[in-house]
């Protein structure tokens, strides 16, 4: 885990001075000797016990000084203040939108959940901070860990997945003391729940003392260290209602006697997540196979490996079912050859595109009326090569932008159609590495700066032509040249002083940047996203990363920081 950010070291001259208004309120942030404050405060103080007078809820205060202390604690710059203010501002009034919070300001907005005495701020924390167990869980149309904090659940469906959790190895350590502390009483037991090295032991007793705290014992059943005896007592508790035992059903670590239980469950959703754990057992899937539900024996078709199971679902009545079963890389072959031959073109094209179908069979769809499932067939890799020079003359450009893409087109063939008067297919011509030399440079010379990107970005593109695109008149070639890992370190060095901050972003990222350049861009450059990027690069020295801890940018603090852990977790000896 990366060391928190330290605050940095207080600035001589003028204070520095921040406007911010909360519920109408007019808060003055100042900094002074390194320390931030709420600089009318007696005025604040004033209008908020005018408001309680008049029976309005009172709160500007309190959230003026969290924004202070956030500042102070250095999870965010001066330059933040405004967009983290409309961050709470979301967190507090439109919880509908909770999970809208900025990337780069989860961090902040965490501190300042954790310091503002609101409700609200600590549900949403809650929910933030179960996105740890996200990985331990099998993928549903279910929202993630910590649903169980909202009350609008169904609005949410398909959210609360791959959420970034980046942010909690920059917090300092004064945050996790904070939130036992927070109005909200349950979030010191959230915490623990949801994080992964929490105990066995810890989490049982979690687990026996939830009583009717969904929130907890939603992160319970989601964490990967609960004891399997846990999971069982949590799916068996009554009172507990699906979304708990669908939670557990969710836990990767969940075994294969409380799975095999919980398949004859009455809620749809637990049955779902049981068919898509992969330690259900393939008995217990094949018996699901026969669900009344579409959607759990689509779980089915999308997990199951025994082929009998899969040879059912092949006839299923479903169009949906069949269609994964198609998709399906354990499906034999004989059922798959019966699925080329289904009414819905979806079927027939997943089963053309899967590789256990015999070349022949899916090369005799060749003539299919979908024109998707000629693409597919295009797409092949083993396809015999003169089908794919009648596949090239198809009046329809989908199919000939299948052949062009395709790795095992001859030279010949690319070349013919390098002259396509789609441009969709001169792209496809000009991404494909097998295209010669010779085309590439005829399509980068091309008006169309779509298809000279594609040139720019094609790993087998000649140094000579990439050092050509690079004074390209479009940024968005210069873009994708300066991303390239085959373009030379002299003409990434011309484009670390593009005038284009887009450009000069992709050039901080590429490790073939020259280091005098990188470091220019890490220390000097005006935009704040290059930098950030170039402080993250792994070809820029060590010793200016450990400049870079200390810059007054939070955000290139944390990635230098970042970085270096990093460089010394690659540099320890393993025990």
């Amino acid at each position: 885990m990366a060391a928190a950010p330290t605050r940095p070291e207080p600035v001589n001259g003028p204070p520095q001075r921040r406007r911010v208004t909360v519920d109408g309120v007019v808060g003055i942030l100042a900094c002074r000797d390194g320390r931030w404050r709420l600089d009318n405060d007696a005025e604040v103080a004033m209008v908020e016990a005018l408001q309680e007078a008049a029976g309005q809820a009172a709160g500007p205060r309190r959230r003026l000084w969290a924004l202070a202390e956030t500042l102070d604690a250095g999870v965010a710059s001066g330059g933040d203040l405004r967009r983290l203010n409309r961050a709470l501002d979301r967190i507090e009034r439109d919880p509908q939108r909770w999970e809208r919070v900025p990337a780069d300001l989860m961090a902040a907005a965490a501190y300042a959940a954790a310091v503002w005495d609101n409700p609200q701020a600590g549900r949403w924390l809650g929910w933030a901070l179960s996105a740890r167990l996200d990985a331990n869980l099998v993928k549903t149309w279910q929202p993630g860990p910590g649903v169980a904090s909202r009350t609008w659940q169904t609005r949410l469906r398909g959210r609360g997945f791959g959420r970034d959790i980046h942010w909690i190895s920059e917090m300092p350590p004064d945050f996790w003391d904070r939130l036992r502390s927070h109005r909200w009483p349950d979030l010191g037991d959230v915490a623990a729940a949801t994080d992964p090295s929490t105990s066995p032991r810890v989490l049982k007793t979690l687990a026996e003392s939830t009583s009717w705290r969904l929130d907890v014992a939603d992160a319970v059943a989601s964490n990967p260290r609960t004891p399997k005896a846990t999971l069982e007592k949590l799916a068996a508790t009554a009172g507990w209602s699906g979304p708990v035992r669908a939670r557990t059903a969710q836990n990767l670590r969940a075994g294969r006697r409380l799975l095999a239980r919980l398949a004859g469950d009455a809620d749809l959703n637990v049955r779902f997540a049981v068919a898509l754990n992969p330690n259900t057992s393939p008995a217990v899937r094949s018996r699901l196979a026969g669900d009344d539900s579409a959607e759990v024996r689509i779980a089915v078709a999308y997990t199951a490996t025994d082929p009998a199971a899969l040879s059912a679902l092949a006839c299923d009545e479903v169009t949906a079912v069949r269609t994964w079963v198609a998709w399906n890389h354990n499906t034999p072959a004989d059922a798959l050859e019966t699925l080329l031959g289904d009414r819905f073109a979806a079927v027939r094209l997943w089963a053309v595109a899967n590789p256990n179908t015999p070349t022949d069979a899916a090369a005799g769809r060749a003539a299919d009326r979908a024109i998707r499932v000629r693409a597919e067939v295009a797409a092949r890799t083993d396809i015999d090569p003169d089908l794919l020079e009648v596949l090239a003359g198809d009046e329809k450009w989908r199919v000939r932008h299948a052949v062009a893409a395709n790795h095992t087109a001859a030279a010949g063939l690319l070349e013919r159609l390098a002259g396509d008067d789609t441009a969709a297919v001169r792209h496809a011509v000009a991404a494909n590495h097998r295209t010669p030399a010779g085309v590439l440079e005829a399509l980068a010379g091309g008006a169309d700066r779509w298809v000279r990107c594609a040139v720019a970005e094609n790993p087998a593109a000649p140094a000579g032509l990439l050092a050509a695109l690079v004074g390209d008149d479009d940024r968005h070639v210069r873009e994708r040249a300066a991303a390239n890992g085959g373009v030379a370190p002299q003409a990434l060095a011309v484009l670390a002083t593009d005038d284009c901050d887009y450009v000069r972003y992709t050039t901080a990222a590429n490790p073939r940047t020259p280091t005098r350049a990188l470091e220019a861009l890490a220390t000097g450059d005006d935009w704040l996203p290059v930098r950030i990027t170039a402080a993250a690069n792994p070809s820029l020295p060590v010793r200016t990363l450990n400049a870079l801890v200390g810059d007054s940018e939070y955000h290139v603090r944390a990635a230098a920081a970042a970085a270096l852990e990093q460089r010394h977790t690659r540099r320890r000896p393993r025990r």
